[in-house]
């Protein structure tokens, strides 16, 4: 792997880290097991719409793509939070 892939993976664990910090703190819905299967759920519909439009029109489309990063990353980061506050529990 080189370099510029690391900082790349790195960028996207601290901006999916902050983003579901975030999501924690203000949105109480995202405490819970509902708020990560809510962006689990988007990010399966992004990839799914992302593949439709493909298919049918022959054409790369970015922008279904580009939203399942943030979504998927920030689903993991909900569920960690989810599992270690149910271990504390």
């Amino acid at each position: 792997m080189s370099t510029n892939e690391l900082i790349y993976i790195a960028l996207f664990a601290v901006s999916s880290l902050i983003l579901a910090v975030f999501l924690v703190k203000k949105v109480g819905f995202f405490r819970s097991f509902k708020g990560f299967l809510s962006l689990a759920a988007a990010s399966a519909v992004c990839i799914v719409l992302h593949n439709l439009v493909f298919a049918l029109a022959r054409i790369e489309e970015p922008v279904f793509f580009i939203l399942v990063f943030p979504c998927a990353g920030t689903a993991l980061f909900l569920f960690l939070f989810w599992t270690v506050q149910k271990i504390k529990k």
